[in-house]
């Protein structure tokens, strides 16, 4: 039986919504983490479709650091101070991360995610304190 595996052009293009990629190396780079972060969403039970589900895959690899074991890493409470997330929504600082991959800049100048995009980064951060057994913290500092 043949293995199922993504279309070549959602492993090496991203969404036409985020900066281009040059270097060829950085390219096979983002391309691994989709597939990494494809598995882990399936793991956790997220899923959208066509280009929202495009997007999310291509949000967290190209944030800077924020892997899947970093969402892990908090999510199973080993990060107990200045959650990313809350029961109320994500944190400013990190919705500016996020958004930053998209916008091409610096986290320091760069907007926020929109309100639909925070949503979509909230579903993900839940289903991953969801999967591993813990709740959202209620403040930034439970």
């Amino acid at each position: 039986m043949a293995e199922s595996r993504p279309a070549p052009d959602v492993l090496s293009v991203a969404p036409p919504d985020f900066p281009p990629v040059e270097d060829a190396v950085l390219q096979r780079k983002y391309a691994a983490d989709r597939l990494v972060w494809r598995a882990c969403l399936s793991e956790w039970g997220v899923s959208w479709e066509g280009d929202v589900h495009a997007e999310m895959v291509e949000l967290f690899p190209r944030a800077r650091d924020v892997t899947p074991s970093y969402v892990i890493y908090f999510v199973s409470g080993k990060v107990t101070a200045d959650a990313r997330a809350t029961r109320t929504g994500l944190q400013d600082w990190f919705s500016r991360m996020l958004s930053a991959t998209k916008q091409g800049v610096d986290d320091a100048v760069a907007e926020p995610l929109c309100r639909v995009r925070r949503t979509h980064v909230l579903t993900v951060i839940t289903a991953a304190y969801t999967k591993y057994g813990f709740s959202l913290p209620d403040s930034v500092y439970d």
